[in-house]
């Protein structure tokens, strides 16, 4: 499908969760709550960030404040049915962008490709984040590992909900990105960027499951 955002809004997240291997092991009762964690701990972090840029968001330049290295691969890199626009290696401080699936991506939506690599950076950045001070959210929550008969044992995290989070903080810092689509148009160029704003945010409410390779 084609959208401006590369990741699910709060709506579309939910189904991440829904998704999940080890969802049918969450309470009935808790589900609504640990939505609400990991898309809250996103929300969180954006403001933070937006508060001490400002309100004036540039990923380029932020991932070298945090000493974060920007590495690109001139691939599409897909697997299955699933198109991956970029990896981040927190431990190696590093993110990688695979240019080939940002171009197409980019060209589907509409957006431009320098466009294209700050919202899916802000995304990768919050996993940064995560590891350098935020702790992982995918362990806000756990769950157990095993179960026989009425005993539980074990406990993991739940993987989706650091996925639902980085949504959250790449969806909350969109209006302080430094984007063509958040800049003041020049008088001969308001009609079009109208247009162009209503069709965004029409293709922002669709679901991405990945784009057919």
């Amino acid at each position: 499908m084609n959208r401006i955002f590369p990741y699910p809004d709060r709506e579309h997240s939910r189904v991440l969760l829904e998704e999940d291997a080890v969802y049918f092991k969450i309470p009935e009762n808790d589900r609504d709550m640990v939505f609400d964690l990991a898309w809250n701990a996103g929300v969180d972090a954006a403001r933070e960030l937006i508060a001490q840029k400002e309100g004036k968001l540039d990923f380029f330049r932020i991932l070298e404040e945090y000493g974060l290295k920007l590495k690109t691969e001139d691939i599409d890199n897909v697997a299955g049915n699933i198109r991956f626009y970029s990896e981040i290696f927190p431990r190696a401080k590093e993110v990688k962008l695979y240019l080939k699936s940002v171009k197409l991506w980019a060209k589907q939506t509409g957006v431009g490709m320098r466009d294209g690599q700050q919202l899916i950076l802000a995304h990768e950045f919050f996993h940064y984040l995560e590891h350098a001070k935020l702790g992982f959210t995918s362990k806000k929550y756990q769950v157990y590992m095993l179960k026989i008969g009425k005993f539980e044992l074990g406990k993991t995290g739940i993987p989706s909900l650091s996925e639902i989070g980085a949504n959250a903080f790449a969806i909350e810092c969109l209006p302080y990105l430094d984007l063509e689509i958040n800049r003041e148009p020049e008088e001969d160029e308001t009609e079009y960027l109208e247009e162009k704003k209503e069709e965004i945010d029409f293709k922002r409410h669709e679901l991405w499951k990945g784009a057919e390779p």
